[in-house]
């Protein structure tokens, strides 16, 4: 009789880093656990326009030259991202409806997450595969679910409330999302860390590759790009380094840059890097991990809930920079930071383990 599997079900084709790797973390993690892990390799009709690389092409086909330069870079960038994925997950056939989901064989439990895997803007509206909203026997348990969104309207949080509750055990990635999901659920909801945090830093090393380059500060934009550059050359001037802008199409006035990193090398240039301006919250995220001086650019004072409920998790607020505050001379002290960090690991792999109690 073949063993029960658990399926995780996330955004397992995009060639994001943070994507990549919590996909990567939480299978390792379930994996170390002894169960039975495939990535549930879920492509619905809704998310096949949002893949990143092809609407960056799309973006850049209106320039001749762009395209020359963009299609290539993105073309190396998805074949790393796949050879990276094919090296250290193992993928179920391919579903394309929430209907194929459903009839995986020999599942034990489907887990959702992590990922903005609820934010309607990606997924065209909330889609019923990442709540695992279809007729099974399988436990269905959400993991650091996120809808990456700091203002939810009534309708919105109506609706996520109703898919949410089918599911048998809820967590959540931000405290904004408890804090709107629990009076109306009224039922056990845990706010655990990102999956990428269920890896130690050991592994992450294991599995990087290796950069000879010292003595820069690494520059990894998501968003406000220009202004993640001009803080970043602006602290390279002030500590006498260089700067190393990473998976980017122009230098933007930058030292070096990285066009096509796969994830294991995105791990050895976040490894070796002396600072880190980041607008992204796996870049916070890998940041804290590898215990780096660093800083949190934002677009504004707007509250972004993701990124200042990881760095309030982690006591450390002040890390986030806007056009109108700039970077504090203080050095974060990983003594106080790590003990935080290692307390809410604790409890998210605690909450897993105790939502797959008894499949083993």
């Amino acid at each position: 009789m073949a063993r029960k599997k658990l399926y995780i079900i996330t955004f397992n084709f995009s060639t994001n880093f943070g994507t990549a790797l919590q996909q990567f973390s939480l299978y390792h993690y379930l994996k170390t656990q002894g169960y039975v892990v495939e990535v549930a390799d879920y492509r619905p009709e809704s998310m096949k326009n949002r893949l990143y690389w092809t609407r960056l092409v799309r973006k850049s086909a209106s320039s001749f030259v762009n395209n020359i330069i963009v299609s290539p870079v993105l073309g190396i960038r998805k074949y790393k991202f796949f050879q990276f994925d094919k090296k250290y997950v193992t993928f179920s056939k391919r579903c394309n409806s929430v209907e194929e989901l459903a009839i995986l064989p020999d599942a034990a439990a489907f887990i959702c997450g992590s990922d903005q895997i609820w934010n309607p803007d990606i997924t065209e509206g909330l889609d019923s595969g990442y709540f695992a909203e279809f007729p099974t026997h399988a436990r269905k348990i959400s993991y650091a679910g996120s809808v990456g969104k700091d203002v939810l309207d009534k309708t919105l949080l109506k609706e996520l409330a109703k898919k949410v509750n089918q599911m048998d055990k809820i967590s959540v990635r931000e405290e904004d999302l408890y804090k709107h999901l629990y009076p109306i659920l009224k039922r056990p909801i845990t706010q655990v860390l990102d999956p990428v945090f269920l890896t130690s830093k050991g592994v992450y090393k294991e599995i990087m590759k290796p950069v000879k380059k010292r003595g820069y500060v690494l520059i990894y934009a998501m968003s406000n790009t220009d202004e993640c550059v001009r803080r970043g050359k602006e602290l390279a001037k002030r500590q006498g380094l260089k700067t190393v802008f990473i998976k980017a199409i122009r230098k933007n006035g930058t030292d070096e840059i990285i066009y096509a990193p796969s994830p294991d090398e995105f791990l050895g240039w976040m490894n070796q890097a002396d600072y880190v301006v980041t607008s992204s919250f796996h870049g916070v995220a890998f940041s804290l991990i590898f215990e780096k001086q660093f800083y949190c650019v934002l677009s504004s004072e707007k509250r972004s809930s993701r990124l200042y409920s990881l760095l309030n998790l982690a006591g450390i607020p002040d890390r986030i920079v806007t056009n109108e505050r700039g970077m504090i001379d203080n050095v974060i002290d990983y003594n106080e930071v790590n003990p935080r960090i290692e307390a809410e690991r604790s409890d998210s792999k605690t909450f897993l383990n105790q939502a797959l109690n008894g499949i083993l």
